[in-house]
Protein backbone atom coordinates (compact mmCIF):
# COMPACT_ATOMS: atom_id res chain seq x y z
CA UNK A 1 0.00 0.00 0.00
CA UNK A 2 2.64 2.10 0.82
CA UNK A 3 4.73 1.95 -2.33
CA UNK A 4 1.60 2.40 -4.41
CA UNK A 5 0.73 5.93 -2.47
CA UNK A 6 4.28 6.48 -3.91
CA UNK A 7 5.35 7.29 -0.06
CA UNK A 8 8.61 6.58 1.77
CA UNK A 9 8.90 4.87 4.89
CA UNK A 10 10.01 8.01 7.00
CA UNK A 11 6.90 9.79 5.08
CA UNK A 12 4.62 6.71 6.24
CA UNK A 13 5.76 6.99 10.25
CA UNK A 14 5.35 10.55 10.27
CA UNK A 15 1.51 9.74 8.53
CA UNK A 16 0.93 6.85 11.63
CA UNK A 17 3.24 8.24 14.37
CA UNK A 18 5.59 5.58 13.92
CA UNK A 19 9.25 5.07 13.79
CA UNK A 20 10.66 3.93 9.97
CA UNK A 21 12.73 1.49 11.17
CA UNK A 22 9.56 -0.19 12.48
CA UNK A 23 7.73 0.01 9.24
CA UNK A 24 11.17 -1.31 8.08
CA UNK A 25 10.23 -4.50 9.84
CA UNK A 26 7.18 -4.79 9.09
CA UNK A 27 7.64 -5.03 5.89
CA UNK A 28 10.21 -7.80 6.11
CA UNK A 29 8.30 -9.67 8.06
CA UNK A 30 10.64 -9.25 10.94
CA UNK A 31 7.74 -7.82 13.17
CA UNK A 32 4.70 -8.45 12.83
CA UNK A 33 2.09 -5.46 12.86
CA UNK A 34 -1.11 -5.75 15.03
CA UNK A 35 -4.84 -5.31 13.39
CA UNK A 36 -5.16 -2.06 14.90
CA UNK A 37 -2.26 -0.74 13.55
CA UNK A 38 -2.76 -2.28 10.06
CA UNK A 39 -6.82 -0.07 9.94
CA UNK A 40 -4.48 2.96 11.25
CA UNK A 41 -2.60 2.47 8.16
CA UNK A 42 -5.18 1.78 5.97
CA UNK A 43 -7.19 4.64 6.89
CA UNK A 44 -3.99 7.22 6.65
CA UNK A 45 -3.10 5.48 3.03
CA UNK A 46 -7.47 5.87 2.19
CA UNK A 47 -7.15 2.37 1.44
CA UNK A 48 -10.60 0.98 1.06
CA UNK A 49 -10.86 -2.20 -1.10
CA UNK A 50 -9.42 -4.99 1.22
CA UNK A 51 -11.29 -7.91 -1.02
CA UNK A 52 -8.75 -6.75 -3.28
CA UNK A 53 -5.74 -6.80 -0.93
CA UNK A 54 -6.42 -10.39 0.73
CA UNK A 55 -6.57 -11.96 -2.74
CA UNK A 56 -3.75 -14.12 -3.69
Amino acid sequence: MRTKKKLSQVDLGKLINRRPERICEWEQDTYSIKLDVFLEIADALKFKNFNKLFRK
